[in-house]
């Protein structure tokens, strides 16, 4: 899956198909109720840290390729804005 068709409603999974993160740590946030990229986008850092296995470091590094990915994302679908009527 290309991480330009990444959705908030996708599941954390869909960020390792994008290189984002690997599958024990989407298994981990899954695991502790960050279920879709919607819950990432929500949580602050803090609450990430609280994954088991998930330091500081790691949850930034979270956070920011979810930013990163929804970002692009934006740019993507929102560059076509339809006919204009002048």
């Amino acid at each position: 899956m290309p991480s330009d068709e990444l959705a908030a409603t996708d599941d954390v999974h869909a960020l390792v198909d994008a290189d984002a993160i690997s599958t024990a740590i989407a298994d981990r946030l899954d695991d502790n109720g960050y279920e879709t990229i919607a819950d990432l986008l929500i949580a602050d850092q803090a609450e990430i840290e609280d994954v088991p296995y998930v330091g500081g470091q790691r949850a930034t590094e979270i956070l920011d390729a979810v930013d990163a990915l929804m970002s692009r994302r934006r740019r993507v679908t929102s560059t076509w804005r339809g006919p204009r009527a002048w």
